[in-house]
């Protein structure tokens, strides 16, 4: 609520499963990363993750309510 209330783009990090990813999503987070959407990965492969299918994939998921 800090960071909303000052304006700031609020990010959930580590965010594993579906129910986390409700959770944050309800508590107004922006942005989320973690395992749910993608391992991490070696930089080298870093490129095919923006592909437009690979990527069209991640926004679904992100923007779903899961």
């Amino acid at each position: 609520r800090l960071g909303r209330a000052i304006g700031l783009t609020v990010t959930a990090e580590g965010v594993e499963t579906k129910e986390q990813h409700r959770f944050v999503r309800a508590a107004g987070c922006h942005q989320v990363q973690g395992f749910l959407f993608s391992k991490a990965i070696p930089a080298d492969q870093f490129g095919e993750m923006l592909s437009p299918a690979k990527s069209e994939k991640l926004i679904r998921l992100a923007t779903s309510t899961v």
